[in-house]
């Protein structure tokens, strides 16, 4: 896969820095990332190979999330609950 960076942008692919119309080869494991796709659907990316058709498909989307998040019980918000801070006589004396 060959990737050209087509924006005014520096973009970092893989830990390289990709100026602008400069290209970068990569693995499919590698193009095949949310962030590839996103800036290839956005045209700052320009993907040679079969890579361009991944840009467009529309990813499946996350499971949403329950509404009511499940509340500590009792003795989980005291274990987390924050303790007063130690005098100075106190650690001394520790």
């Amino acid at each position: 896969m060959k990737i050209t960076n087509k924006s005014d942008k520096v973009i970092f692919v893989n830990n390289n820095m990709l100026l602008p119309d400069n290209s970068i080869s990569l693995t499919r494991v590698q193009a095949d990332t949310p962030a590839i796709k996103a800036l290839a659907a956005k045209g700052m990316l320009a993907v040679e190979d079969d890579v361009a058709r991944w840009a467009h498909e529309e990813t499946p989307a996350a499971e949403p999330a329950s509404d009511k998040a499940e509340e500590p019980s009792t003795e989980e918000k005291e274990t987390t609950a924050r303790k007063p801070r130690r005098s100075k006589a106190e650690t001394e004396t520790a």
